[in-house]
């Protein structure tokens, strides 16, 4: 993983979507891997939310967090730059 400085008002608003939209929206299609996009002013973020049970872990839901730039057709794509959403978890 590519080390993602985030700002503590981008951990904080990342982590608020992801406790009220993200996982509750993975949980209830019982996901094994989905993306969520999110923007934060001008800075576009992919949420990787997966169960690390496919990957030999415990069962845990993990959430790695992606940057993303913008495309010359107005799109995003995501770039390497990541971290884990919770910085103990890293």
């Amino acid at each position: 993983m590519y080390d993602l400085q985030l700002t503590d008002y981008e951990r904080r608003d990342l982590i608020a979507h992801y406790e009220t939209d993200a996982l509750p929206d993975f949980m209830a299609n019982n996901e094994e891997d989905a993306w969520y996009g999110y923007q934060i002013g001008d800075r576009m973020f992919d949420l990787n939310i997966w169960n690390d049970t496919d990957y030999g872990g415990t069962g845990d839901i993990q959430c790695d967090v992606y940057l993303c730039e913008p495309t010359d057709d107005d799109n995003w794509t995501t770039t390497m730059l990541s971290c884990k959403l919770w910085e103990s978890d890293a």
